[in-house]
């Protein structure tokens, strides 16, 4: 019991620099893109440019870099989302009889084709790690707090990495006067990026609490 406390304890710390770390870097790109442009601002105003083509393409970079810093913050919460939610259905997906051996190895005595075979929770799609969680602990992930605005994050990560941002239209329309959703993107900004840390905070407090109230 304790071994577990200590291990929660430890979990709130990492988290915790984690969400700091990422908060640090955000700020940081913020803050230099924010006093580039506004620089650009006051430039204009002085009359530098006289070419609003070039005064545009000024613009371009500072405004990327914050795009991307977005995005980068948003993938690494997805990123400590689904660690998490695989941590927690480790023990589970171990004692399943669902998923086939081999899931350990003997590195004392092992073979190249036993290393090759090995099965790993991260082989398993998202909906499985989801299943085998609210399996064994009798509930739905969705209601923990935080979950909503968590699974609403990955699905715009997805967004990127599979469609270029492009929201799922097939999912979106529920009739043909809604057509216009096809060419949808998802918005991203660093203010729902900040807004998140907390829900992944949450979230991880509640799952942790979790698995140590049932063991």
């Amino acid at each position: 019991m304790k071994t577990l406390k200590s291990e929660i304890k430890l979990n709130r710390f990492i988290l915790t620099f984690e969400i700091e770390c990422l908060d640090n870097f955000l700020n940081h790109v913020l803050n230099e893109a924010f006093g580039e442009l506004e620089d650009i601002n006051d430039r204009n105003e002085n009359g530098e440019f006289n070419d609003y083509t070039q005064l545009e393409s000024l613009f371009d970079f500072p405004l990327k870099r914050i795009e991307l810093a977005t995005r980068t913050v948003y993938n690494e919460i997805n990123i400590i989302f689904e660690n998490e939610l695989q941590r927690i259905a480790y023990e589970p997906w171990i004692k399943s009889k669902e998923y086939p051996d081999p899931k350990t190895i003997n590195l004392s005595n092992v073979t190249l084709n036993e290393i090759r075979s090995l099965k790993m929770i991260n082989d398993l799609h998202f909906k499985q790690i989801i299943k085998l969680i609210e399996k064994k602990y009798k509930l739905k992930i969705s209601t923990l707090p935080g979950a909503k605005e968590l699974f609403n994050l990955r699905n715009k990560v997805n967004a990127i990495k599979h469609r270029q941002g492009y929201i799922d239209f097939r999912k979106q329309i529920h009739s043909l006067k809604s057509l216009q959703k096809i060419s949808e993107k998802y918005k991203l900004s660093e203010e729902e990026a900040r807004s998140t840390f907390a829900s992944l905070k949450k979230f991880c407090y509640a799952l942790w609490e979790l698995k140590f109230k049932t063991s």
